[in-house]
């Protein structure tokens, strides 16, 4: 009797050790400003106001602050992943695990309108995407030249057969925006079933880790584009690069996931002889870089930002000393783009903006620029996710 008594003191006293222990920790460990394994920027200390206070951002950010600053955070993140897939979910913090390390993110936060938002869920708005189409749809009317969108698939999209995920959810999303796109007659391309079938075959187009295309997918598109714009006899064959291969990417994926354990991704770096004859610059005309790649994000966890420096709101390539003229080709973008730039610029000078970041009004930026063509190229998820498109003009 007087042992089980002895524990549960004991029990008690660790007890409340962990937890004053957590809580000293949290004030006199410094505060981090970013998380390198989730290749994000972390909540500060909220800034505390009358208004904040009314509208209740205060208590959201306070949420948000302790989430991103709790001691062990990474920790935890992993253990939390264990034991939701002891447990039977088959996913972790909202990420599916599947066949071979493959992971896919179901969830999102979605758009119902522009002042409403479905968190962390499957559920999307068509009326949201059927706005998007509709400023598309817009935009083309209004462009003198060729508008395409190349909407890129989501990672469970292509690797669905990996997972135990009803397929029905993500063909419904598809058929909602495609069938609404060649309805409204915006001349669209839809790789789905190309990277399904690639997949099913054992080719590397979509990493395990990450939500970002291979290098290998990004060429997929690339063929397919050139193929679409009647340039078929210019592509480039895989054999004209040389490949340097980069081990030990952990992308943002397995950072969502929280577990540490699984095997890393490799990514590959696709160059050719006059890589460094093509000239990165941002929108005051001055130089970013020479050549395609940034070689300082190869050694950090954010390998795939080393693919033209990371995302920029406005960027130009173009080719040094180059005697042939070149067709100049508007590139609306995501981070998507970044993987596929180095094969369109050997044939078009690029003009490429970032959508996220508000540079929609690609009317004004293909008459500044005096472009031939515009392309419009992000995950399909920003349609869902994102008021960007809706936003074009």
């Amino acid at each position: 009797m007087k042992q089980n008594k002895i524990i549960s003191i004991i029990t008690i006293v660790l007890f409340l050790a962990v937890i004053f222990g957590f809580g000293v920790s949290f004030w006199i460990v410094p505060d981090k400003t970013f998380s390198e394994s989730e290749n994000r920027v972390l909540q500060s200390f909220p800034q505390i106001s009358f208004q904040s206070i009314l509208d209740g951002e205060l208590s959201e950010d306070f949420n948000a602050y302790y989430t991103d600053q709790f001691p062990l955070r990474d920790g935890m993140l992993t253990l939390g992943g264990v034991t939701q897939l002891a447990m039977g979910q088959g996913e972790s913090n909202g990420v599916l695990v599947g066949k071979n390390g493959q992971l896919a993110v179901r969830k999102f936060d979605a758009y119902i309108s522009l002042t409403q938002r479905a968190y962390d869920t499957d559920y999307f708005s068509p009326a949201h995407i059927q706005n998007s189409i509709t400023s598309l749809e817009a935009l083309e009317q209004k462009l003198e030249i060729p508008l395409t969108v190349l909407p890129a698939p989501r990672t469970i999209d292509v690797t669905i057969s990996a997972f135990d995920y009803p397929k029905e959810i993500c063909d419904n999303l598809h058929d909602t925006l495609f069938d609404g796109l060649h309805q409204a007659g915006v001349d669209t391309l839809d790789l789905t079933s190309t990277y399904q079938s690639l997949y099913e075959s054992g080719e590397y187009v979509y990493y395990r880790t990450d939500h970002h295309w291979t290098t290998l997918g990004a060429y997929t598109a690339y063929v397919t584009l050139m193929e679409h714009w009647g340039m078929a006899n210019d592509i480039l064959p895989q054999e004209a690069f040389d490949v340097q291969t980069v081990e030990d990417f952990y992308g943002t994926t397995w950072s969502r996931a929280g577990l540490s354990y699984l095997p890393a991704d490799t990514l590959e770096i696709w160059s050719m002889a006059d890589d460094n004859t093509y000239v990165m610059a941002d929108k005051d005309g001055k130089t970013i870089q020479k050549g395609f790649i940034d070689p300082s994000y190869l050694s950090k966890k954010d390998k795939y930002g080393a693919f033209l420096s990371g995302t920029r709101q406005i960027i130009t390539i173009t080719q040094e000393n180059n005697t042939a003229p070149k067709p100049r080709l508007l590139v609306a973008r995501d981070s998507f783009a970044s993987a596929i730039a180095p094969f369109l610029a050997r044939h078009f000078d690029l003009v490429l903006v970032n959508l996220s970041g508000g540079m929609t009004n690609l009317s004004s930026y293909a008459t500044t620029y005096q472009c031939d063509r515009v392309l419009v190229l992000c995950n399909l998820e920003n349609f869902v996710t994102s008021d960007c498109i809706l936003r074009i003009e």
